[in-house]
Order: structure tokens, then sequence, then C-alpha cells
């Protein structure tokens, strides 16, 4: 069954919810975490499977990504979500050139388009 959030109230502490068959509740809480429960998506490219492209998930993933990067000048990043964009941050901290690739437009599909447009707009200052 498909559940979704539709109010949080941190001083109350609670999380109203809707699910997929119309009922509607609320959840009660001592500490809230927020997981989005992502999973890469590898998308139909050829050569995913060469030495040097990696796909991003976990933490041990993150760890052999920086031990790659500690000698890299360029990289490619293939998705504009969370995830694409704090490596790309983090490597440009390193002083790596980054290439971004998005199939949608704008990226961060999963926010508001005006905050979109606030991300897309540092990107392009950012280089």
């Amino acid at each position: 069954m498909a559940t979704k959030a539709t109010a949080l109230d941190v001083s109350d502490h609670h999380v109203d919810y809707e699910a997929s068959g119309g009922e509607t509740g609320r959840i009660a809480y001592d500490r809230l975490v927020i997981a989005t429960g992502a999973v890469p998506i590898r998308p139909p490219i050829n050569g995913l499977e060469l030495p040097g492209v990696h796909t991003l998930h976990t933490v041990d993933d993150s760890r052999r990504v920086q031990g790659k990067a500690i000698a890299a000048r360029s990289s490619v990043i293939v998705g504009g979500g969370y995830i694409g964009l704090e490596m790309a941050d983090a490597l440009r901290h390193r002083g790596i050139e980054v290439t971004l690739v998005e199939m949608a437009q704008p990226v961060m599909t999963t926010v508001y388009p005006s905050l979109a447009a606030v991300l897309a707009a540092e990107m392009g200052r950012q280089g």
C-alpha cells in the first residue's frame, strides 16, 4: 500500500498521512528520521561496465569513489539528483573539474521548480 506524508508538525511531534486507499491518519514520534530509500538508476548507455565507472549509493561506494578521486583531474557525474549534486560539490571543492549530465530539466526534479531554478543558476555560476 502506497502511503504519503501530507503534513509534518515538529512542535507537536506528529506526521499526518494519506494512504492510497484514501485512509488518513496521524502518527506521533519521539525522533523523526527521513529516509528516501533511493535506488541508483543505471541509465541505458554503453560503458557502464568499464573500469572507473561507479554507482554511488552506499557509504562504501562513497569511500571507493573518494579513493579514486585523489588522482583525478576531471569527472563526469550522470544524475542531477541529491547524490549527484552532493558529489559534484565535493569534487569541485577538491579542485576536480566536474561535468554533470542529467536527462531531466531542470536538475533536482524532486524539489519545487523555483528551488531547482536557484540550484541551476548556482551551478552555472560555479561553472
